[in-house]
């Protein structure tokens, strides 16, 4: 995921780097899944839930000028993947 986030400080706070873009999308995606992040996962309705976590997904993977990945024409599925499940701490 390292070399996804792109060349330089990937860790740098300014400027429209990785930590910015990141915080740009859980901002966008918190108010479809905020409520989930928050519940065990035993206690989810998936199937109700379910085209919010998918939008949410889709949201995080996308290419284009705000995605995650370093080369903005590539998806970013495995770090979509990787923020999806740090955001459900509670379901390890």
């Amino acid at each position: 995921m390292g070399r996804m986030m792109g060349q330089g400080d990937k860790y740098a706070v300014e400027g429209w780097g990785f930590p910015n873009r990141l915080r740009a999308k859980i901002r966008a995606i918190r108010p479809a899944i905020g409520a989930l992040t928050k519940a065990c996962l035993h206690e989810i309705d998936l199937v109700a839930h379910a085209r919010a976590i998918e939008r949410a997904y889709d949201r995080l993977a996308e290419a284009g000028e705000e995605a995650l990945n370093s080369d903005p024409s590539e998806q970013f599925h495995v770090g979509a993947t990787k923020i999806c499940i740090g955001l459900r701490p509670r379901s390890l």
